[in-house]
């Protein structure tokens, strides 16, 4: 017998992009996914509209989870409005 070669399967389905816990104390979880190499540019709002983070993330072009960090006392409690490059998608993230 001989074994084959073993391939990644990748689904053309989009998957719906998630945040979760949320609300949280400051530590979020995006779940995304993107074509391979593509650069996802997350820009974190403060309900008044001033950016208070930005990141990016190279897509493997699987599901991918990425953390948003927002514990620091730096980052007051209230509501926040992520967006995400290369996608139409918004979340409010709500800090206690």
């Amino acid at each position: 017998y001989r074994y084959s070669v073993i391939r990644p399967v990748v689904f053309s389905d989009k998957i719906t992009w998630l945040v979760y816990p949320n609300p949280s104390k400051g530590i979020f979880n995006l779940v995304f996914q993107q074509d391979e190499g593509e650069i996802l540019n997350i820009r974190i709002f403060y309900v008044n509209g001033k950016l208070v983070k930005q990141q990016d993330i190279t897509a493997t072009g699987f599901e991918q989870k990425a953390i948003i960090d927002l514990s620091s006392p730096i980052y007051a409690s209230g509501m926040y409005l992520v967006q995400l490059s290369g996608s139409e998608e918004t979340f409010k993230l709500y800090k206690q």
